[in-house]
C-alpha cells in the first residue's frame, strides 16, 4: 500500500511539472527505488493491469486475492505455502506480488495472528447469540513440543482445547476444558477418549457425562501385535507357491532342451517323474498360501465383530448420544467407523 501511494504522489507531482529529483523528493523516495519499482516484471503483463495494481486501489485488490489464497488454500484446505507460491506463480500474480516461500511464510504467519486475535475479541459477542448445542467431543493428548491436553468436537471437527499441562489428572482435564468452554452455551453429554484412568474420572464424575472408549487404541494393539507374524507367514508361503511353479517350468524347459539335442547311449534323465512331483509341490504350495491367507483374515473378521459389539449400545434409544440432534449422531457414528477401518 506504501509504495502505491508513493507511485501515485510521484505521478502527480510530475503532472504538476515537477522534475523527477523534486517529486520524489516530496514522496519521500530515493530515485533508485522509484527505478526498481518501475522496472519491468520478469513476467509479462498485460499494460493495463499493470497500471491497475500500481494504483491504492490495484494494491487493495491483489492484497484481497493473497488473503483468500493463503485462507482457501493454506487454513481451509490444509495445504503449504509451497501451494501458495506455486499458485501465484502458476496464474501469473508473481509478476506483482513476491512468490518467494519466504515472503509468503511471513504473511501466512502474520494472516494466522490475526485470525486467533479476532477470533479472541469476537468469542465474547458470537457467545452471547449461540443457541444452545450438545456436543460429543474426543479428547486426548499430544506431544509435539511438551505434553497438550486437546479436545475437539466430533461433528466440526473443531478444535475447543489445546492446553500445555504437565498433567493429566482427571482435575487439569476438567480444569482445561471449563476454562475452554466458559461463556458458552454448550453441554457435553459425551466424551470419546483411550481408558486413561484420569479421562474416565474426567469424563464421568467431572462432566457427569458418557464415556465412549476410543476404540483404535484397542484395535490398534490387537493388531499390532497379529499382523506383522501373520503377514510374514503369508509373505513365506507366496513365496513358496512361486518357487514351486518355477521348479515345474524348469524342469519342462529342461525336459525340452535335452531333446532338441542329440545325445549318445545312456539312459535319460528321469524328467517325467521331477515334472509329476512338482505339480503336486505347487499344489501344497497353494494351499499352505490360502491357509496363511484366512489365517491373516482371521483377526480383521474378529475386529469387525468386535466393532458390531462395542458400537451397538450406540443404537439403543438410552444411550446418550441418542440425546444428540441427527447430524451430530450420524457425524460421531461416521467417525467410529472409520476409527475402525484405518485398522482392520
Amino acid at each position: 500500500m506504501d509504495r502505491a501511494n508513493h507511485l501515485h504522489a510521484v505521478a502527480q507531482a510530475r503532472q504538476d511539472g515537477q522534475s523527477q529529483r523534486a517529486a520524489v523528493s516530496g514522496a519521500g523516495v530515493a530515485r533508485s527505488t522509484l527505478r526498481h519499482w518501475n522496472a519491468p516484471p520478469a513476467i509479462a503483463a498485460p499494460a493495463a493491469l499493470a497500471a491497475f495494481v500500481e494504483t491504492p486501489e490495484g494494491v487493495v485488490w491483489l492484497r484481497r486475492i493473497l488473503v483468500a489464497a493463503h485462507w482457501s488454500i493454506g487454513e481451509q484446505g490444509g495445504a503449504g505455502v509451497r501451494v501458495v507460491c506455486d499458485f501465484l506463480e502458476r496464474s501469473g500474480l508473481s509478476a506483482f506480488i513476491g512468490a518467494s516461500y519466504g515472503a509468503q511464510q511471513a504473511f501466512q504467519t502474520d494472516l494466522e495472528e490475526q485470525i486467533v486475535t479476532a477470533a479472541t475479541e469476537l468469542r465474547g459477542t458470537l457467545a452471547q447469540a449461540m443457541p444452545h448445542r450438545t456436543l460429543s467431543i474426543a479428547e486426548d493428548e499430544t506431544w509435539k513440543d511438551g505434553m497438550r491436553l486437546v479436545g475437539s468436537d466430533a461433528v466440526s471437527n473443531f478444535i475447543l482445547l489445546e492446553h500445555r499441562s504437565d498433567a493429566r489428572s482427571a482435575a487439569a482435564w476438567t480444569q482445561a476444558l471449563e476454562d475452554a468452554l466458559e461463556g458458552l452455551n454448550v453441554t457435553v453429554v459425551q466424551g470419546t477418549g483411550d481408558e486413561a484412568k484420569g479421562l474416565l474420572a474426567h469424563v464421568e464424575r467431572d462432566l457427569d457425562a458418557h464415556h465412549s472408549t476410543d476404540l483404535f487404541h484397542l484395535q490398534h494393539a490387537v493388531s499390532q501385535a497379529m499382523s506383522l507374524s501373520l503377514k510374514r507367514a503369508e509373505q513365506q508361503a507366496e513365496t513358496a507357491e512361486a518357487e514351486a511353479k518355477a521348479r515345474w517350468q524348469e524342469e519342462c524347459a529342461a525336459e525340452q532342451a535335452y531333446h532338441r539335442r542329440r545325445h549318445g547311449p545312456g539312459r535319460p534323465p528321469a524328467f517325467a517323474a521331477r515334472i509329476d512331483e512338482a505339480p503336486s509341490a505347487s499344489v501344497q504350495a497353494s494351499l499352505a498360501r490360502e491357509q496363511a491367507h484366512a489365517h491373516r483374515a482371521e483377526p480383521r473378521h474378529r475386529l469387525r465383530a468386535l466393532r458390531a459389539q462395542r458400537l451397538a449400545p450406540l443404537q439403543q434409544p438410552s444411550h446418550p448420544i441418542q440425546s444428540l440432534d441427527l447430524q451430530t449422531r450420524h457425524h460421531h457414528w461416521i467417525r467410529c467407523l472409520t476409527c475402525f477401518r484405518h485398522v482392520t
